[in-house]
C-alpha cells in the first residue's frame, strides 16, 4: 500500500486488545483511580488525509479542511479536530464505524 492509496488502514482488534482496553476503562477500576486522586481520560479522533487535505471523519458537518500544526513541546497536531471521550472498546468501535461511513 503506497501513499495516496484509497484503502483503509484500520484493522479489526484482537480479542486480547478489546479485553485489555475494556479492563483499563472499566468503571470499577475508574472508581478506584478516583479514590487515589488520579483521573484517566481516553479520547478518540478520526481523520482522513487525502490529496493533502485533512478531514474530520467524526464531524462530517465541518466541511472546512483542517490544518496540521506543530506544538513546540507536544509535536504535530490537527487544529480543530474532534476529540470524543470513550469509556470502552465498544465506544471506540462505534466511532470507527461512524468515521468509516463518513469517508
Amino acid at each position: 500500500m503506497g501513499l495516496g492509496s484509497p484503502t483503509s488502514t484500520t484493522a479489526p482488534a484482537s480479542q486480547h486488545q478489546q479485553n485489555s482496553l475494556d479492563h483499563c476503562l472499566s468503571r470499577k477500576q475508574f472508581r478506584i483511580l478516583c479514590l487515589i486522586c488520579v483521573f484517566v481520560l481516553a479520547q478518540v479522533s478520526y481523520m482522513e488525509i487525502y490529496c493533502e487535505r485533512v478531514r474530520d471523519l467524526l464531524n462530517p458537518k465541518n466541511k472546512n479542511h483542517l490544518r496540521v500544526r506543530e506544538h513546540p513541546l507536544l509535536g504535530p497536531y490537527v487544529e480543530d479536530l474532534s476529540k470524543l471521550a470513550v469509556e470502552s472498546f465498544k465506544d471506540i468501535n462505534d466511532l470507527i464505524d461512524v468515521g468509516n461511513k463518513a469517508r
